[in-house]
């Protein structure tokens, strides 16, 4: 036969114990204590709660935590732990004139040097005393609640005031009315009083003491309600004027392109007999609504029309312009733009951003689909990548578009890619420069064969670029005898910049102006190729002489 569990008996007891979470001041340093009683009911979480107030372990069994405060109610020297340590540092003087305004507000703020000294407690309890606040701190909070009553006190007289003009209902006529109840703010459950009949339901909260009436309250609520479905009418009103206004810009626009393509035996059509009376008909037709600030008449098909015909050819001709282009008036997200000799014109709108590809891993690739590509297409057409920059920057339209022609991919698109366009760019000019990708290939690969990697070909490509950037900035300086803000160098090295001219100091930059140069000015090409020439025979000369040397 099993054995029978045991039940653990408690015995009430009474425990002395310090208040949790109270602060210990000086010189008193009295410990504020109640009594805690202690029933076979008490539970462990309350028992916890008690121990995790003085920093106590919470673990263990009931009879373990009854221990466990028994023994800390008996050891009262303990008590004096539960306080924080004095502070070790304190603020300093408030300065050479304690009379200044900043002094006393620091004084207000903060207790002075001889305050009395106070210890707060370690730990948080649940079961935390109320504290009075400091005297300045209530000064101020009763001075906050004075100045809000009074700003209620002074609105609501002003209501009063209002309300004089309006003919207020009676009691008998409020009772027809089923109450219903406010917010907490305005009105009073009317099941928690014993409200009397002939007050139909309401009674005055403490804010509205003064206001003895219900029919002031009935009013409020009627003012509310309508202040609400005043805001809503509002609202559907500047959604319907916003909505007509899009309507008109709409139908105007059709109507402009309907215009436009009008053919000349529109022009030649019989007039009707009484055009005046048809335009008065049509308009009848479709009588106008309440005028507002936004409201525009577009007048319908029948009434253009009809309009149209009423004019005689001779005031009116529509001639097809030879240099029409095919973006209409106005329409801003129509873009033309020339792949080399190609025309290619484009809506904006439905241009999407840049496709996701990389090259790294297969550049033979990006040999082939920088002059024809299918991952961008554009009225069925494949974009290859050379002329991405052509469609996703922004540049002024050789055909006179619009520069600020933006489509929906967002103003840094271009910003996105131009990075890894440029890279791609510096390998496909290389394998121009070297004649085929066979060369390119001999030229980027390791001593056994290997094809260098992607990043491998950027840095040689890199180093190089650096090296011939600082070729030809040394070519330059040497060219004007380091001024390069000659005459001769007619500004090319030079740059505005905030309404300031500045020289150029890049290498980089210096070379490739000093290229231009050379390529556009004549008499700087023929200068520069003698210079060299002289050079080369003077090294002739001296590796001549050297050899007749020996």
């Amino acid at each position: 036969m099993p054995k029978a569990k045991e039940t653990t008996k408690f015995s009430n007891e009474v425990f002395e114990l310090p208040v949790p979470g109270q602060t210990l001041k000086e010189p008193e340093r009295i410990i504020e204590t109640y009594q805690f009683r202690f029933t076979s009911n008490t539970t462990v979480p309350k028992l916890q709660s008690i121990l995790r107030g003085y920093g106590l372990s919470p673990s263990g069994s009931k009879r373990v935590l009854v221990d466990r405060i028994r023994e800390y109610s008996k050891d009262r020297d303990s008590w004096i732990q539960q306080f924080q340590s004095a502070p070790t540092k304190v603020r300093g003087g408030c300065g050479a004139n304690p009379k200044s305004h900043s002094a006393k507000r620091i004084a207000t703020m903060f207790p002075a040097a001889n305050a009395v000294v106070e210890y707060r407690s370690r730990y948080e309890s649940d079961q935390r005393p109320i504290q009075a606040l400091p005297e300045v701190e209530e000064a101020r909070n009763l001075a906050w609640a004075n100045d809000v009553l009074e700003e209620y006190d002074r609105r609501e007289r002003k209501q009063d005031v209002t309300e004089q003009d309006v003919t207020a209902p009676d009691i008998g006529s409020a009772a027809e009315l089923t109450p219903r109840r406010l917010s907490a703010s305005t009105e009073l459950d009317t099941e928690a009083y014993n409200v009397p009949e002939e007050t139909n339901g309401y009674r005055p909260s403490s804010l509205d003491t003064h206001m003895q009436l219900p029919s002031h309250m009935l009013l409020r609520q009627i003012r509310y309600q309508l202040q609400g479905f005043n805001d809503t009418l509002v609202t559907l009103n500047r959604v319907e004027t916003k909505i007509d206004s899009m309507k008109a810009g709409l139908t105007r626009s059709s109507d402009s392109a309907r215009s436009s393509s009008f053919n000349l035996s529109l022009l030649t059509a019989t007039p009707p007999a009484h055009p005046v009376s048809a335009l008065v008909n049509a308009s009848a037709s479709h009588p106008l609504d309440t005028p507002t600030c936004h409201d525009t008449f577009v007048p319908e098909e029948n009434t253009l029309l009809s309009s149209v015909g009423t004019f005689s050819q001779e005031h009116l001709t529509l001639e097809p312009d030879a240099n029409a282009s095919s973006i209409s008036i106005g329409d801003t997200s129509m873009r033309t733009v020339y792949l080399g000799s190609e025309k290619l014109t484009f809506d904006m709108r439905d241009l999407k951003p840049p496709p996701v590809c990389h090259y790294s891993k297969d550049i033979p690739r990006l040999f082939v689909e920088w002059e024809t590509s299918q991952l961008l297409v554009i009225n069925g057409r494949g974009i290859p990548l050379k002329h991405w920059p052509v469609i996703y920057q922004r540049r002024v339209c050789r055909d006179g578009g619009d520069e600020g022609v933006r489509g929906l991919v967002g103003n840094r698109t271009w910003e996105s890619i131009k990075v890894m366009w440029g890279n791609w760019k510096f390998i496909v000019d290389e394998k121009d420069r070297l004649g085929s990708e066979d060369a390119f290939w001999g030229r980027y690969s390791a001593d056994d064969g290997s094809k260098l990697s992607y990043q491998q070909i950027l840095d040689k490509l890199q180093g190089t670029r650096g090296s011939a950037a600082a070729e030809g900035a040394n070519a330059a300086r040497r060219f004007f005898q380091g001024n390069l803000q000659s005459a001769l160098a007619q500004s090319v090295f030079t740059y505005k910049k905030k309404g300031a001219t500045h020289q150029c100091t890049r290498d980089s930059t210096i070379a490739q102006r000093w290229r231009t140069l050379l390529e556009s000015n004549s008499e700087v090409r023929e200068q520069w190729d003698a210079i060299q020439q002289a050079e080369e025979d003077g090294k002739e000369a001296e590796e001549a002489a050297a050899g007749g040397g020996q």
